[in-house]
Formats: structure tokens, sequence, C-alpha cells
């Protein structure tokens, strides 16, 4: 399809790509697409890595409209989300989301993000919730 309408230029598929080359790609990227099936309930609860990544490299995407994408999307916001996964929902979206203004505020909203998004700052609630959890361990005994 990508060949036939004629945009080799514009889309790439590069297949598997190692993780420690992702970021490289994500640098020279537009948009990004993380698209799920609301079919699975692990998916609609939960936040693909890829949505960290995006965020990590300052890149606005497409992401489905499920409740923790919504939430990334009030703090940030990050890109469009959309209610369904059809082509007309995604060619929509991409055109929204291309309208300069707009990207440019999803760019900085990806930037305000990125500083408290990292391990580093998961890692603190991460160890705290341990201690909170030894404690209330201890108090049990």
């Amino acid at each position: 399809m990508t060949k036939s309408l004629d945009l080799e230029k514009r889309v790439k598929f590069l297949g598997w790509v190692a993780p420690s080359e992702l970021m490289h790609y994500a640098a020279r990227s537009s948009i990004g697409l993380n698209l799920l099936d609301a079919t699975s309930q692990s998916y609609f609860y939960s936040l693909a890595n890829k949505a960290f990544d995006y965020i990590q490299a300052r890149l606005p995407a497409v992401h489905m409209h499920f409740p923790e994408y919504e939430q990334l999307q009030k703090a940030g916001p990050v890109g469009i989300l959309v209610p369904e996964l059809t082509v007309r929902a995604l060619v929509q979206a991409v055109r929204d989301l291309e309208a300069n203004a707009y990207y440019r505020t999803c760019q900085n909203g990806c930037e305000r993000l990125a500083q408290h998004l990292t391990w580093e700052e998961e890692e603190k609630t991460l160890l705290n919730w341990y201690r909170e959890l030894a404690t209330l361990h201890r108090v049990r005994e």
C-alpha cells in the first residue's frame, strides 16, 4: 500500500529494532503511533512503554483513548487520543496532530512530562511504597 500510494519516502518499515536504537529513530520521526486493541483489558488499563519513549523523545503521538492515556493527555498534552482503531480515526488524528500550533503544544507537554516521568523519579515512589509495606508487615507481627 505504501508503494502504491507513492509514500515510500515518508513511511518506513524497519522491522525489529534493538531497544538501544529506538531513541535514534524516534528523534528522526514526526509522530509516534501507539495503537492498541481495546478488546484486551490489559491494554485498556495500562500504559505501553512506547508512550514513555515518545514522551522522552519529545515526540507527539497518537494514542488510544484509554483511561491512563487520558491522564497523560490531561497532564501534557502529549498528542491525540483516538476513540477507535479505524482508518478514519487515525487519518483524522494525524491531520489534527499536524496542525503546527497544536503539535508544538504537544511537544511542550512532552518536554514538561519528560522531566518527571523517569525511572529515577519512579524509583523513589517504588522504594517508598516498599518501605510502607515493610512497616505494615512489621506492625502485624
